[in-house]
């Protein structure tokens, strides 16, 4: 609901980077080493579920749901269903040092991390007054738990860069049914 935090399980770009690696093995050889894109491949091969977050959603989360078809795409279904506008700094989004890389090299990959789907993160909402208390709780979880912005009064999703200027939201994320 409105004045609720936004969080974010694990890093975020990581598979829809590595589907791009997996079409171009040789684009990005000078600046990853094999164990990056071997990690970035891996995590569009095989998606780690965050189990261990259910019974912190149970007692925290006003709303959650996975990252499948981008976080573009499913940050406006958790604004929709918390009928309230999601405000993100990109800045504050998790990325994986590989990422990190790739991007820098090419910054217009930063749509994958905006757009691009099947990280299967888990994406949810927290009252603010129960913010520290999931931190406290999520902090020994084999995975990050990472506050990445807000849900405010208004409709939609702005993801806000560095300079405050909003950013293109891209294609709106992957859909399976079209």
């Amino acid at each position: 609901s409105c004045g609720d935090v936004i969080f974010v399980t694990g890093t975020l770009g990581d598979a829809a980077l590595g589907l791009s690696l997996q079409r171009e093995p040789q684009a990005f050889a000078n600046v990853l080493t094999s164990g990056d894109a071997g990690f970035l491949t891996g995590r569009y091969l095989r998606p780690a579920p965050r189990i261990g977050l259910a019974p912190l959603l149970l007692e925290f989360a006003s709303g959650a749901l996975d990252i499948s078809d981008g976080l573009a795409k499913d940050l406006n279904r958790l604004a929709v269903g918390a009928d309230s506008h999601a405000r993100v700094a990109f800045d504050a989004l998790p990325l994986s040092p590989p990422a990190r890389t790739m991007i820098a090299t090419a910054p217009h990959l930063v749509s994958a991390v905006i757009s691009g789907g099947d990280d299967y993160e888990i994406l949810f909402a927290v009252p603010s007054e129960r913010e520290d208390d999931l931190k406290a709780a999520s902090a020994s979880l084999p995975f990050n738990v990472t506050r990445i912005g807000e849900l405010n009064s208004g409709v939609g999703v702005s993801i806000i860069d560095a300079q405050g200027a909003e950013m293109p939201l891209g294609v709106g994320g992957y859909d399976h049914f079209a």
